[in-house]
Formats: C-alpha cells, structure tokens, sequence
C-alpha cells in the first residue's frame, strides 16, 4: 500500500474491532437484564403509622451496575478511550436523566428496566450499522489500493528503458499509455469523490464526518495517495514530451 492507505487501512480496521468489541458488549449487557428481577414501588403502614417503603433503599440497582461493569465498561480499549466511571460513562451511552431516575429511585421497576432495554438497543444498533460503513471503508480503500497499484506498476514495467533509445513511434506508444492511466486516476478520483459523499449522506449535521473522525492529516488518505499518483503521471508526461520534441 502506498504511504497514505497502508495507516488508514490500519486505522479503520482497529476502529472496527473496537466498535464490534462494543456491539458485542452490549447484546451481551442486554442478555443479562433479562436475568435481573424488576421491583415495585409498593409501601405499607409501619407500626406507628408512617408510610413506608418495601423496596429497596434508592441507589442504581448493584446487580444492573454490575451486569454493565461486565460487559460495556470491560471491552479491552475501556481505559484508554474513556477511562470514566459508571456514573459518567452510563450517562453518556444512555442518559443523564435516566441515571438520575436510577439513582433515586427505590425500586427498579418495570418502567426503568424498559428504558435501559430501549437505550441498550439503540447503542447496539448504532455500534452494529457502524461496523458495516467501517466495513465498506475498508473495502474501499482496497478496492482504491489495486486501481493504484495496477495504474503504478502499468507505468514502471515500462520506465526501464532509457527514453533516449526509444523510436519516436515508442515513445507516442508510451505517452498513449501514461495517457490512459491519467484518465483511470481521474475516474478513480470521481470515484472515491462519490464514495466520500454517499458514506457521509444522512449524518447528523451536528457529528463530523466519517473520514474527519478516522483520519489524522490526510483527512482523505485515497485522494492524497491519488494527488501522489498524478503527480508521478505528470512527470512522467512531461518527460515523453520533452524527449518528443527534440526529436
């Protein structure tokens, strides 16, 4: 691969595995509320008269907490990405307010075992549709790399013989070629243009783009190596033209 696609192919594979660790975090989470027991809010008179309640003292329920802690909080890149406790890091993947009712409420009813499901499924479905773009970003940038590859080596099989011991019909046969590798690296470009736009169609205008959020400098690793590519191209353009001039 060239200098660009070879980190960003690693970059978005290791992107992948974390989020799939963290899809497969949650279906695992979400099999383990099916073994915790929901409680009401019941209360009864106490001997003196006072109402009070049966259920548990207010608190996140510790069996939910550490059904999380297991599953979510456990993933292998947990302490490097977000290194956060519970509290925090509940609050980010579900809510604040549903960590607050968690909290004070005395019993984990019905309601708000409901709501955890609904806010597990929703980040599991999020982790699981964005595998498959991360899956068709890899594929892309493969797909780029063997365009580029085959354009490259269509041109350095024939570099291995000086211009200056070409015929002039040669050298027109060379420039023909170079030619025609520039226009498969400008439909590889449009291409990739396309791929760029249809991947980020549809993403909340608030959230950064796929390629901002994956990739340091170059933002665009495909259409920097492609930049790369022309410009070997030109030279080489420039050269055969050179040579056929002063013939």
């Amino acid at each position: 691969m060239s200098s660009h696609l070879e980190p960003a192919y690693n970059c978005v594979r290791e992107e992948r595995r974390r989020v799939d660790d963290e899809r497969t975090a949650f279906k695992t989470f979400l099999r383990r509320l099916d073994r915790i027991t929901v409680e009401s809010t019941n209360t009864q008179l106490s001997p003196s008269g006072m109402t009070v309640n049966t259920a548990n003292t207010t608190g996140v329920p510790p069996k939910l907490q550490s059904a999380y802690e297991s599953t979510v909080m456990a993933v292998p890149h947990y302490d490097i990405d977000y290194d956060e406790p519970f509290e925090v890091h509940f609050g980010a993947e579900f809510s604040d307010k549903l960590t607050a009712m968690l909290s004070v409420s005395p019993a984990f009813t019905p309601q708000l075992r409901g709501a955890v499901i609904a806010g597990a499924q929703k980040n599991y479905k999020e982790r699981a549709e964005f595998v498959t773009r991360l899956d068709q970003e890899l594929e892309s940038l493969l797909t780029a790399q063997t365009e580029a590859t085959s354009i490259y080596e269509k041109i350095e099989v024939n570099d291995h013989t000086p211009l200056s011991n070409r015929s002039f019909n040669e050298l027109l046969a060379l420039y023909a070629l170079v030619c025609r590798q520039q226009d498969r690296l400008d439909e590889l470009a449009v291409s990739r243009q396309h791929t760029i736009a249809r991947v980020n169609h549809g993403i909340n205008s608030n959230l950064v783009d796929l390629h901002t959020y994956l990739y340091d400098e170059p933002t665009f690793p495909v259409l920097a190596a492609i930049a790369e590519l022309a410009t070997t191209l030109h030279t080489a353009q420039s050269r055969i033209e050179r040579e056929l001039i002063y013939r």
